[in-house]
């Protein structure tokens, strides 16, 4: 139960961490952002009979979120994102935000990032003890569920025999009931609007959790949310009902059975065959009790140049945290596919299907080999998946996973790719001239528009990125 949700005032000596309002182009855009703690209560569920049951009520906690909205309530768009921050890297990522915060703002939606994990608290606290000191999600008893397990939680290290990464379940469903509630105090004056849930990485797996044993669990006159947006999932992360089972994400079904509001996944070349995905994907489908879409990205992967190395470059806030991100690989071109064109497409197709019933466009999965490595084609990339005019006519290689540069760095290779610009030898032999280059594209990306694989707005971002990698490969030269 939220009890109390209170507003917390920014000042020249403290803001909200990682702040939307740090770029420019936030305010220009006529949006503003607000913090919020939420002081309530939230239970701690156990297995019963194959479902949630409360095995301790009324948990105190307080957690946070911030708001980002259009200051004039007149131009919103009726659409009300709710992302689950990611956790992963131990402070809150707004992974979909970042992707997605051209078409939101440009569309004129409200975006909100609920905290989901407490060993971000750490982080906040370092950044500055004096906001985020009321921060709780204490809890101490531990006791064990399941079998015994080596640590707590559904991943190493990031979880606390003194806190409960449990208690989201009812901060996410409160926080939803608590939306529907018309003129609430968060979007007083915006008027009616639909609300869905997103997810970026490990978020995924909290959104199939939720899915599977929460979001049905009850009859309720309205869904907890109307759509649903899980990008670069790793559902074998999907935590359990609380941390003391462990990391059962790899060892319990993952597979979504019953989705009755739209749900779009959107998976990079990194996630799209690992982390569980390859098995436990659903299948494309317009059923009533199952609706449901699944795209694999070609030449796109998990992290990249922009979404983790240019965002979060000389970063204040981060340096406050000892936290900072170096590209794990040695090769000398990080991947910087920009598959942020393809998020902006994939959640307005969410919103038509939400709002105006049209089912998304069907495209083929990226199929991959026994040992799930994607398949290539002739170019060397990667056969299938939702492709833009670079990969339809590509002047690279691009590789979805990086030789890593140390030991230490083997999983963020895993996640992070690399280009290999073509030689000017054989993009001439491909494609003659950079003028013939450039009409092939710029066709190709006219198809896009028409079966949705690109929005209008975004044709000259793309355009703009094979011009760039007709100068990297030399082709503006012959």
């Amino acid at each position: 139960m939220i009890n109390k949700i209170r507003e917390i005032p920014v000042s020249e000596h403290s803001y909200t961490f990682e702040a939307a309002t740090k770029n420019p182009q936030f305010r220009e855009n006529g949006y503003e952002e607000k913090e919020y703690f939420l002081y309530g209560t939230a239970n701690v569920y156990h297995w019963e009979d194959g479902k949630a049951a409360i095995k301790y009520a009324d948990v105190p906690y307080v957690n946070r979120m911030v708001v980002r909205r259009p200051v004039d309530p007149a131009g919103f768009s009726g659409n009300v994102v709710v992302e689950i921050l990611n956790s992963t890297s131990n402070f809150d990522v707004d992974r979909v935000w970042y992707l997605t915060q051209d078409y939101m703002m440009g569309h004129r939606d409200i975006y909100i990032g609920i905290t989901s994990k407490p060993n971000v608290l750490k982080a906040l606290k370092q950044f500055n003890n004096e906001r985020y000191g009321e921060l709780t999600w204490d809890f101490t008893d531990q006791s064990p569920d399941g079998a015994e397990v080596k640590f707590l939680g559904n991943l190493a290290g990031a979880s606390s025999a003194d806190t409960e990464d449990g208690l989201f379940w009812d901060m996410l469903m409160d926080l939803a009931d608590y939306l529907r509630v018309p003129d609430n105090e968060l979007l007083q004056g915006y008027g009616k609007y639909y609300q869905y849930l997103a997810g970026w990485s490990q978020s995924g797996g909290y959104m199939n959790r939720f899915l599977k044993t929460f979001a049905y669990s009850k009859e309720k006159e309205n869904s907890y949310f109307d759509g649903y947006f899980s990008c670069g999932s790793a559902v074998s992360l999907m935590p359990d009902l609380n941390q003391s089972y462990g990391p059962t994400g790899e060892a319990l079904t993952e597979k979504l059975e019953k989705i009755t509001e739209p749900f779009v996944d959107v998976h990079t070349e990194s996630e799209n065959q690992l982390w569980g995905n390859y098995a436990l994907r659903g299948r494309n489908s317009d059923k009533p009790d199952f609706q449901y879409r699944v795209y694999d990205i070609a030449g796109a992967t998990h992290d990249s140049q922009g979404s983790l190395l240019d965002c979060y470059r000389d970063d204040a806030d981060l340096e406050k945290c000892g936290i900072s991100f170096q590209y794990p690989g040695v090769e000398n071109h990080p991947n910087d596919f920009p598959y942020h064109l393809v998020f902006h497409s994939a959640l307005d197709s969410l919103y038509r299907w939400v709002r105006e019933g049209v089912a998304p466009m069907v495209l083929p999965r990226i199929e991959a080999d026994p040992d799930l490595k994607n398949w290539t084609d002739a170019t060397g990339n990667a056969v299938g998946g939702w492709r833009l005019p670079m990969i339809v006519y590509p002047l690279a290689v691009y590789h979805p996973v990086c030789e890593p540069s140390a030991p230490e760095n083997a999983f963020g290779a895993s996640l992070f790719g690399y280009v290999e610009p073509y030689s000017k030898e054989k993009a001439v032999e491909l494609y003659g001239s950079a003028e013939h280059y450039m009409k092939l594209v710029e066709e190709e990306a006219q198809r896009c528009v028409k079966d949705g694989r690109l929005l209008p707005q975004d044709v000259q971002e793309c355009l703009d990125y094979c011009k760039k990698a007709v100068a990297e490969c030399g082709l503006d030269k012959a």
